[in-house]
């Protein structure tokens, strides 16, 4: 759904080894945590870590170098533990590839009870409608998940999550983009500023499932795009203010203003960046090299004033090779044959569906040019 406004896309900061010192410091709903850890830092000696090491390079597919690394957080003598753990995750489905980026991410894993912290947090996803699949994609891709408790955090954490989303199967799916939503503490935090600042729970929703990573980040940062957003005069209670976050909130502060440069090369000054970027937030999520090749088309082939894109700003969020390419092939051809002139308003074909574009601008013509549609199927072969 969202694709059909933009394309575009974290903040997953690790949490340090000292988990209940941090826990009670930063995440508060982790205090109670589902398994300790039988290991204290600093009391290994050398033959412990050299058997740590050889454990993680030759049982969990690390390199030497993630290996060493890891070993400064966990040693053992015996694979007894970690042997359990490893057989949970393969009797469960998980890859070697999987498992290998679990322990890489969160190697204290390997201390865990499967019976008491690992297999109830699974069972919890699959009562909920998960496929294994999809739990694979959840614990894989956020494994200190497997560190917040389940009582105090991922179930409160995933029922907050369902209320906006309503259903667990499209709360499952936005989990698979973002699970570290439900781990950690600045959800239910970011959910509140949205309310405070206006924002309808159906647009907190819409941003919620295409662009979680916006809920785990730091509510600091959370409040500072919230402010860039809102000065740039969006309405928080309008659909286009979070459509506006979403891009603002996956760039980079320099990306935006290369953007702005790119832009301004083109001619358009500062009011006419931000009128198009309040008609639509996603011009801005267009690659640099996007901007330039659109501008090219319209501009330097097309002949156009690129102020009359930043008028129709949706144009730049077109796919450059499944429409633009292939619209501005027929389009330029109808020119050259004197068939359509300059002055007909060259963007409108860009925003027709394909069907409405194939009978106005190819089949109309299909007498005075029969080769037109092998053009045009011939650009979208080559797109596809």
């Amino acid at each position: 759904m969202f694709t059909s406004h933009c394309k575009a896309l974290l903040y997953l900061k690790g949490i340090t080894v000292r988990t209940t010192a941090i826990s009670q410091l930063h995440f508060p709903l982790l205090q109670h945590n589902t398994f300790t850890f039988f290991v204290k830092l600093g009391s290994s000696t050398p033959k412990q870590q050299s058997f740590t090491v050889s454990y993680l390079v030759n049982n969990c597919g690390l390199s030497q170098e993630t290996a060493l690394s890891a070993s400064k957080q966990i040693q053992f003598e015996t694979s007894e533990k970690p042997d359990s753990v490893l057989a949970f995750f393969r009797n469960n489905g998980f890859s070697n590839t999987q498992i290998s980026r679990i322990v890489k991410v969160f190697p204290k894993v390997l201390f865990a009870k499967p019976g008491k912290s690992l297999r109830p947090k699974l069972e919890f996803f699959r009562s909920k409608g998960a496929s294994s699949s999809e739990i694979l994609d959840i614990v894989s891709g956020w494994p200190r998940l497997l560190l917040a408790s389940l009582k105090n955090q991922i179930i409160p954490s995933y029922e907050l999550v369902k209320s906006l989303l309503h259903s667990d199967k499209r709360t499952i799916t936005c989990l698979t983009r973002n699970a570290g939503i439900i781990a950690y503490s600045p959800l239910a935090i970011n959910i509140k500023m949205l309310r405070d600042n206006g924002v309808p729970d159906a647009n907190i929703a819409f941003l919620l499932y295409y662009s979680p990573y916006f809920f785990d980040r730091n509510p600091v940062t959370a409040r500072v795009k919230l402010q860039e957003v809102k000065e740039m005069g969006f309405s928080p209670s309008r659909f286009h203010f979070i459509v506006a976050v979403r891009v603002k909130a996956n760039m980079r502060k320099s990306t935006w203003q290369r953007k702005v440069c790119v832009y301004k090369r083109w001619g358009w000054s500062e009011e006419a960046i931000l009128a198009a970027v309040c008609k639509h937030p996603c011009c801005m999520a267009s690659s640099e090299n996007k901007i330039t090749a659109v501008m090219d088309i319209f501009v330097n082939q097309l002949g156009l004033d690129s102020l009359v894109l930043a008028k129709r700003p949706v144009v730049l969020s077109l796919s450059l090779k499944k429409r633009i390419i292939p619209r501005f092939s027929v389009l330029q051809f109808l020119l050259s044959k004197g068939l359509i002139n300059k002055n007909a308003g060259l963007v409108t074909p860009f925003t027709l569906t394909d069907m409405s574009f194939l009978q106005k601008f190819v089949n109309h013509f299909k007498e005075e040019a029969p080769e037109l549609l092998k053009l045009y199927e011939e650009k979208l072969t080559l797109s596809g």
